[in-house]
Parts: C-alpha cells; structure tokens; sequence
C-alpha cells in the first residue's frame, strides 16, 4: 500500500538534509544513490523517503533499498540511505526525506531526473 506523505510545516533543514553533493541527473539503467543526514535526536522513528509525496519502500519496489546508519567515531552523523537499480523515465522526480515529532515534520527536497538513454539507428 502506498502512503501519500505530504510535508505540512516549514522545511527546517537543521534535523534532516540530504547530502549537498548528491547528484541530480541519471541515466535509465543507472542507480541513484541519496544520502539523508538525520540530525534528528529527538525523532522517535527513522526518516522516510518519498518521491512526489509517495512513500517509498521495498515492499512496493523491488529495486528500493533503504539502510539507515547509525553515528559512529568515524561518522558524526546518522545516515539515510536510498538505493534505488535500474532507473526508468518514471523515477524522475522531487525526492524527500521526511522525519517528524508530534506536530512537527521536517525534511528536505531535492528533484532527481532520470535521462533517456537514446540509441540510434541509421538505415542507407
């Protein structure tokens, strides 16, 4: 079952951000990779990923991961990982990741685009 998460406050980067350095175009086939910082110590579940307010989980895509990284000596931050193989067209669009305490939810945004990988053919 799908679940439509719909962000309802100010985006309060401080708690969750996605790494500044992801990268935003994709070719089809590839694999996009987001990193979520959760700075959110207070939160009492893990952040969530969703693609154009649809939750996403490996229950519904095959080709979803999520790991979730807890702050080590070497990691200062806790870590939300999307993994997602074999890119289509349809897996263009703006990404969130979402953490939330009672009423609040805070969360970062960043669109993704997936490129057509054009093949050409040449008839004489």
């Amino acid at each position: 079952m799908l679940t439509k998460l719909v962000p309802s406050t100010a985006k309060q980067k401080d708690w969750v951000e996605f790494d500044p350095n992801s990268e935003t175009q994709h070719n089809e086939k590839s694999m996009l990779r987001l990193v979520c910082f959760d700075r959110c110590g207070i939160c009492p579940f893990r952040p969530n990923f969703a693609r154009d307010g649809v939750k996403l989980s490996p229950e519904n895509d095959a080709r979803v991961n999520i790991t979730y990284y807890k702050k080590t000596d070497q990691e200062p931050e806790n870590r939300l990982v999307l993994t997602i193989k074999d890119l289509t067209l349809n897996d263009t669009g703006n990404y969130s990741c979402i953490s939330s305490v009672n009423p609040k939810i805070y969360f970062d945004d960043i669109y993704i685009t997936i490129n057509s990988k054009c093949s050409f053919v040449v008839l004489f």
